[in-house]
């Protein structure tokens, strides 16, 4: 299931798919005979929002990237050549709209959190503060759980009864939705609605309710809970 960002993105591949069999499909003679792709102008302008959508997709060091760079770098006043470029746009597209690139996205977040989780070790064990350490640790947990529930299909956003808006889902129901989908057991629920428990504490200034050793658990079972979801393949 693709969420909004990835829809657009779709959306603009397809787009540009499109313009680019327009460009090729409609090429002049040159004064040698040959066929080209006559408006450089519409060429050099579809060329460069390739690129940007690639990047924005698939990240600069994805092999798209990497072989848009070498296509571009060709003979792209060539209908064969566009048509080329046309065919990895299809293929990254293909991959998009059938949920390969979420390890991707995975491994990006996995990244992030690691740097956030950092930050709260350093402010656990440099500068002495489980309180700011907790709510740190729980941000990225919170995060973490959103995109494994969106992975699984799982609603992030209910309707409360006799409302009629609807009201993000609490991080302690997603935890009980991806225990239920089987994504893990109850043990690892039930340390993260602890984990979940002692940042809640710290965000509402019940700074008793935990001690450092809490904390220091905490930060240590959260690191390896991401880095088992996020370090490799989802």
């Amino acid at each position: 299931m693709l969420n909004l960002k990835q829809k657009r993105y779709v959306e603009r591949i397809q787009e540009l798919i499109a313009e680019g069999e327009n460009l090729a499909n409609n090429p002049q003679l040159s004064k040698e005979g040959y066929k080209i792709i006559g408006d450089n102008a519409k060429r050099i302008e579809w060329l460069s929002k390739v690129e940007n959508i690639i990047e924005t997709t698939f990240g600069k060091n994805s092999s798209q990237f990497r072989r848009n760079e070498k296509l571009s770098s060709g003979k792209t006043h060539l209908p064969t050549q566009i048509h080329k470029i046309v065919g990895l746009l299809r293929g990254g597209l293909s991959d998009l709209e059938g949920g390969y690139l979420v390890s991707q996205e995975f491994l990006i977040a996995g990244e992030i959190y690691a740097t956030v989780l950092e930050r709260a070790k350093d402010y656990f064990y440099k500068l002495k503060d489980k309180d700011v350490a907790a709510m740190l640790g729980r941000t990225v947990l919170e995060d973490g759980l959103k995109r494994m529930a969106r992975q699984e299909g799982l609603e992030l956003t209910y309707r409360p009864k006799n409302r009629p808006k609807k009201k993000p889902k609490e991080a302690s129901s997603l935890n009980e939705e991806l225990k239920k989908k089987g994504r893990y057991q109850e043990p690892q629920r039930s340390s993260i609605q602890a984990w979940l428990a002692f940042g809640n504490s710290a965000a509402h200034s019940k700074f008793n309710d935990y001690d450092d050793d809490g904390v220091k658990n905490m930060l240590e079972g959260i690191e390896h809970f991401l880095e088992s979801e996020f370090g490799g393949n989802p």
